[in-house]
């Protein structure tokens, strides 16, 4: 489950084409990747990100920007409540 998840953060990543916010991007990941090797099997509704990430995908592909922003911060919003409630 983690590979699948950092291969959609990638491709997500490179689709900004911008090399900058895929190098910070990257490096919050590898933070945000140690705390999910740590708390993976308390954290409840993983499914949940599933469709997140389908849903932010979905923008991106459909060029919708406004939406994929959204869809990004309900995404991290809910990451880190998740994890809240398990540390």
């Amino acid at each position: 489950m983690i590979q699948l998840d950092q291969r959609i953060h990638h491709h997500i990543y490179a689709s900004a084409h911008n090399d900058f916010l895929a190098q910070m991007c990257e490096r919050q990941y590898m933070h945000a990747l140690r705390i999910w090797f740590l708390a993976l099997d308390r954290v409840e509704n993983l499914a949940e990100a599933v469709l997140e990430h389908q849903a932010l995908l979905d923008a991106i592909r459909d060029g919708d920007a406004n939406r994929a922003a959204k869809e990004m911060s309900t995404h991290i919003n809910g990451f880190e409540a998740s994890l809240r409630k398990v540390i």
